[in-house]
């Protein structure tokens, strides 16, 4: 299977990855730095469009996140362009105050994209997968002033002190039997974005759905809301 994967993505992304979607680089602290952007096929320069950064985990990449998100169909269909930028040697730098600038690097990115398009700069958001989640939340602490909210797919908190300049509505897709980033850190970082965003303490509780039978799980929705400047 390793022998072969390469093949086997390189057949599957020509076949599903829109040719609208573009490699591009731009230099940051010295580093040169590189991104996938998917437009909206309809766009024009006279609209103004949200801008998403969706970030992929540890050991993957761009391409690959563009492909495990299925978020390209989503832009499309609500105006949306999104960046898909890659870390270096596949990681991310969430917890530390030193290494890679990768905060300065995001915001750096938006500047970017905002000289190409018409971006609503109160309108730019963060989210990801695994690291690319973890990622997302680094970005909710440190960039809020650019950041409006974030979603986090089996991400964590892992910087501090986290200081948001604003209260930055959060989401959190976890799944309790995550063997990679267990669920039991949750609570700590979902308690963190109460108290920052100023949220009721216990949460509306919500069984959703099982709309799919076959799939062995089933969701529960916690809502911490209404926050702290209509946060949530």
């Amino acid at each position: 299977y390793a022998m072969f994967r390469p093949l086997i993505f390189s057949i599957f992304f020509i076949c599903v990855i829109p040719a609208f979607s573009q490699n591009f680089t731009l230099t940051h602290d010295g580093i040169i730095r590189n991104y996938r952007l998917h437009v909206p096929p309809d766009y024009s320069p006279d609209s103004i469009y949200p801008l998403v950064i969706n970030m992929h985990g540890l050991g993957s990449n761009a391409v690959e996140q563009e492909f495990y998100s299925e978020f390209n169909p989503v832009a499309d269909s609500n105006g949306i362009i999104v960046a898909y930028p890659n870390g270096l040697n596949e990681t991310w730098n969430v917890s530390t105050p030193t290494g890679t600038d990768d905060v300065g690097f995001i915001s750096a990115l938006i500047d970017t994209v905002n000289l190409s398009y018409n971006i609503d700069l109160e309108r730019v958001y963060a989210c990801g997968m695994s690291m690319g989640g973890f990622m997302s939340y680094r970005l909710a602490c440190e960039l809020s002033d650019r950041i409006a909210a974030i979603a986090s797919v089996t991400g964590l908190q892992a910087f501090n002190p986290c200081t948001p300049s604003r209260p930055v509505p959060v989401a959190q897709f976890h799944g309790t039997a995550d063997p990679i980033v267990p669920y039991a850190g949750v609570p700590t970082t979902i308690a963190n974005w109460v108290g920052y965003n100023g949220c009721p303490v216990e949460p509306v509780v919500t069984n959703l759905p099982d709309i799919d039978t076959n799939d062995n799980s089933t969701v529960t929705l916690s809502y911490y809301g209404p926050c702290n400047n209509l946060s949530e």
